[in-house]
Parts: structure tokens; sequence; C-alpha cells
């Protein structure tokens, strides 16, 4: 009898822990899928927003050819300004973190989903390396054309102000200066087109990574 009693609880605590871990690798996925949503949904703005910066580059590439004195100045400055600024994707890393960490649950560590997870990460990072090469680009491209090119008060209007360009005054500008930044923004505009592609691919492997999940682990989703 007391082997029996002994058995009996032993058999009874796999069960507890058993539960608890389904309960933990439930919870788990069920945040996983939900960051993945929220990074679709931010994947989605970026590649959104970049695409409109392509049509600005194209814009302003071809104000840029017109001779200096017939150019829309003005229209050149705000493009300018306008391709200043940039979305950053920031993934939701939180859940893949702790799945990555709960390699005591059998039920997580033996699918395919931590593998699938580290190719995630890895893709995450390469659109880090692009976003980096991106805003070195901007740095090196178009703050020296502001820099040298902007008058004081157009500078304070857009920075200083938080508003549109005054008006077309510029300083020291020459034709030559407009066609070197059109060849310049165009490096600028094959950047985006790639970190366009990465995002594209990214947001890809997010959904084929949320199908996974909800399958293998029978999660109930909306």
């Amino acid at each position: 009898m007391l082997f029996l009693a002994v058995f009996l609880g032993f058999t009874a605590e796999n069960v507890r822990e058993n539960i608890s871990r389904n309960e933990h690798a439930n919870l788990l996925t069920g945040r996983l899928v939900k960051d993945l949503e929220q990074d679709t949904l931010n994947l989605g703005k970026c590649i959104s927003f970049e695409s409109a910066s392509i049509n600005k580059i194209d814009t302003l590439f071809f104000a840029l050819q017109k001779p200096l004195g017939s150019a829309d100045l003005k229209l050149i400055q705000e493009l300018i300004v306008n391709n200043f600024s940039y979305p950053v994707f920031n993934p939701a890393a939180a859940s893949m973190a702790a799945i990555n960490n709960a390699s005591d649950i059998k039920q997580l560590a033996e699918s395919d989903l931590p593998d699938l997870i580290a190719e995630y990460e890895y893709r995450t990072d390469v659109n880090k390396k692009i976003e980096d090469i991106f805003s070195k680009l901007l740095e090196q491209n178009l703050l020296p054309f502001f820099y040298q090119h902007f008058t004081p008060a157009n500078a304070y209007a857009v920075f200083g102000n938080n508003a549109s360009v005054l008006d077309a005054h510029v300083r020291n500008l020459t034709e030559e200066d407009m066609k070197e930044l059109s060849v310049k923004i165009e490096s600028l505009k094959g950047v985006i087109s790639h970190l366009i592609s990465s995002e594209t691919d990214l947001k890809e492997k997010a959904g084929d990574l949320i199908k996974y999940t909800i399958d293998h682990f029978h999660l109930s989703h909306n």
C-alpha cells in the first residue's frame, strides 16, 4: 500500500508538472503570436513609408536636374527635409527570448520553433544592418547639403520651429552642387529598395512563424 501511495503521488506530481508546462508553453506561444502580429503591422508601416520615400527621392532627383535659375528651390529643400526622417523597425523580442530560455519545456524544445525563431532573429539583424547603412548615407549625403546651402531662417523653421521651409532662399548653391546631390540620393534610393525587400521578406517570415505556432500548438486565434 505504501508503494502504491508513493507511486500515485509521484504520478500526480508529474501530471501537475506537465499541466503547468503545457500552460506555460501556451502562454509563451500566445505571446509570441501577438508579438509577431505587432511586428507584421509595424513592418507594413515601414514598407509604406519607405515606398513613399522612393517617390519623394524621384521627385527630388528630377527637380535637381533643372537649371538653377528655374529650379523650384523651396520644393527641393522641403524634399530634402522630408527625407531626413525614416521609420526604424524594432522587433518585439521579449516572447522570443522567453521561449529561447524555456529549453526545459519539452513541447517547445522538440518543435521547430527554436530554429524558426533563430532564422527570424537573424533576418531582423540583417534588416538592422541595412537601416544602419541608410542612416550613415543620410548623414553623409544630405546633411552636408543642408549645412552648406540652407539659410538660417529655413533651418530654424524646419528644426527649431517644426514647420515647413519658409522660402526658396539658399546659400552658395551652384548647378554642380545640385547635380552632385542628385547622384548621391540615387544611392539612398538603392538602399531603401534593399530595405523594403528585407522588410517584405521579414514580414513573410513573421506570417509563416505565426501560422506554424498556431497550427503546431493548437492555439485558438481570432
